[in-house]
């Protein structure tokens, strides 16, 4: 009798085992409306959630499953884990993350992290060009995975150095960070002062509006930051962020900073070849750009920080921006997942992203 207990008792455990490992993270994706570019966001969204994991410490495999027409990114993961689950929460393109059965049954366990100010903030400001909000929202991602204060519950000082009309701003401060954006178009950054005083006044939302100037090289560069909050409460407690531009060229951007450090510079560089018009010989024009500019932001990482840029293979190739990188003191981010991020967007444009971290030890 006491044999057969034992070996009942056994196979209890060995049962409740087997069905907990059996139990997987499902995380849903939000369908596109352009059918060929959500194979381009499932591609993406399976290295977010690569580094995801790597970001908490866990060794496990991603594969995707089909649910009902929708596609899933499912992998062998705790569902109780709170430092997972924040991330998660914060993917880009997660519509909703659930746990999933053996017998496929899906029971959902949270969705996607509310927005700080708005969810339609990135994307009511239309404009010829624009980056798409859930790409801008996945560079912000990778950069902070990468970084060392991916766990960080503290807003992150992001720069974007080529902000044009602010999107990646938009996106910073939405996930509670503090944002600000630098470029030489002033007309473009009006256009986004402009647009945020009255998407603030409209859902009425408590703020204020800083105006002034840095210096470098006996000349002033015009400047403005917004200091806001997602309630009044919050806002007279001073649990505020904020969102600022300069109008200056990116390359003067330690002169006109040389004391601030952030802990994420992220950019999508232009696709085409208007920028650096004064190319060196055998270099491109956005090539010759990046290596003055690569070292220029350098600077302004903070120890720990990542660079993320995005930019068009077609115009520029990923080694020749991992050496610039390099050269400028960065520790490049290689092999895995951000081998895997090059990703078709249009017939002109077939985008990769290189990030680059600088160690704690450098200065």
């Amino acid at each position: 009798t006491r044999l057969e207990n034992r070996n009942r008792n056994w196979y209890s455990r060995y049962v409740i085992l087997i069905k907990v490992r059996s139990e997987m993270l499902a995380v849903l994706l939000a369908p596109h409306q352009n059918c060929r570019y959500q194979a381009s966001i499932e591609q993406l969204s399976r290295v977010e959630l690569q580094l995801t994991l790597n970001a908490v410490g866990l060794d496990a495999r991603v594969c995707e499953r089909v649910y009902a027409g929708h596609t899933a990114l499912c992998v062998d993961a705790p569902c109780d884990d709170e430092r997972l689950n924040r991330l998660l929460s914060g993917l880009s393109s997660a519509y909703m993350v659930c746990r999933a059965q053996p017998d496929g049954a899906l029971y959902p366990l949270y969705g996607r992290k509310a927005a700080l100010l708005g969810e339609d903030l990135s994307g009511i400001l239309k404009y010829k060009g624009k980056t798409a909000e859930t790409f801008t929202h996945l560079l912000l991602n990778v950069a902070r995975l990468s970084s060392t204060y991916a766990l960080s519950d503290k807003p992150l000082d992001v720069l974007d150095p080529v902000c044009g009309r602010g999107t990646t701003l938009l996106e910073a401060i939405n996930s509670g960070d503090n944002a600000l954006g630098m470029d030489v178009d002033g007309k473009a950054i009006d256009e986004l002062k402009t647009f945020l005083k009255r998407y603030l006044t409209y859902h009425k939302l408590k703020h204020s509006v800083a105006t002034g100037s840095l210096t470098a090289q006996g000349k002033s560069y015009p400047m403005w930051q917004f200091s806001t909050a997602n309630n009044a409460d919050a806002y007279r407690a001073g649990d505020t962020r904020t969102l600022g531009a300069v109008v200056c060229d990116t390359l003067l951007a330690d002169k006109v900073m040389p004391r601030r450090k952030f802990h994420i510079i992220a950019g999508d560089l232009p696709y085409g070849v208007q920028h650096a018009p004064h190319a060196g010989r055998g270099q491109s024009p956005i090539e010759s750009f990046t290596a003055q500019a690569v070292p220029v932001w350098a600077r302004l990482l903070a120890p720990g920080g990542a660079l993320a840029l995005s930019f068009n293979t077609y115009t520029l190739k990923r080694q020749t921006l991992r050496e610039q990188m390099k050269k400028s003191g960065l520790d490049v981010m290689e092999g895995g997942p951000y081998d895997a991020m090059e990703h078709w967007v249009e017939q002109a444009v077939n985008r990769d992203i290189v990030v680059a971290v600088r160690h704690p030890a450098k200065t």
